[in-house]
């Protein structure tokens, strides 16, 4: 069946017994429309400093965004690190390992440039078949996120299109200090639904 048609199709007999129905957000409701590594080095030149090549920024954030993630697991999880600051202390590696070294000042002009651009709709890109299944699927299931994400996700960007509000529950590593495909995440997933149906799921 085509897109169009799918709101209209009834559930397959297979789904007769399904209840919930979980999905990501990165990479399957939406995807960043421009490569972060681009991103980090036009806000730098936006903000009049000069960026590392794209290529050393490719690398060096990978390698922040792990060293981050081993120093403070699940975005901060039951530490006192706020989401700006985890992102703010990776975005800030990512640039010395590319090469890139400014000054507080400096450094707090290019940050909040990159931190405003993913508060915006012009960061992402929404797969233009989600729309017409979460409004199928939201008629006929309990729809959640299950995310290795953070609160902003949750709180800004989703919201930011009007996807939460084809979504009953929100579970996400941040808030629960573990990731998929740790069982656990899901066993919360569970709890949430559950919760929200007033029963086992």
């Amino acid at each position: 069946a085509s897109l169009a048609r799918v709101p209209s199709v009834p559930p397959p007999a297979r789904w007769r017994n399904v209840r919930v129905i979980t999905l990501d957000a990165t990479g399957t409701m939406m995807y960043h429309k421009d490569p972060v590594a681009d991103v980090y080095c036009r806000c730098a030149a936006r903000v009049g400093s000069k960026p590392p090549t794209v290529d050393a920024m490719k690398t060096s954030f990978k390698e922040a965004f792990k060293a981050s993630l081993q120093m403070y697991p699940c975005f901060g999880y039951g530490s006192a690190i706020s989401t700006r600051h985890w992102w703010q202390r990776t975005v800030h590696a990512a640039f010395e390992g590319a090469g890139a070294k400014y000054g507080r000042a400096e450094f707090d002009r290019v940050f909040q440039c990159i931190y405003q651009h993913y508060g915006t709709p012009e960061a992402y890109t929404i797969f233009e078949d989600v729309r017409p299944f979460l409004e199928w699927a939201s008629k006929r299931f309990c729809v959640g996120l299950v995310s290795n994400n953070v609160d902003r996700l949750v709180d800004n960007t989703l919201p930011l299109f009007g996807l939460h509000e084809h979504l009953r529950f929100f579970v996400w590593s941040q808030k629960v200090g573990v990731e998929k495909p740790d069982s656990k995440i899901f066993m919360r997933a569970c709890e949430e639904a559950s919760a929200v149906l007033g029963g086992a799921p």
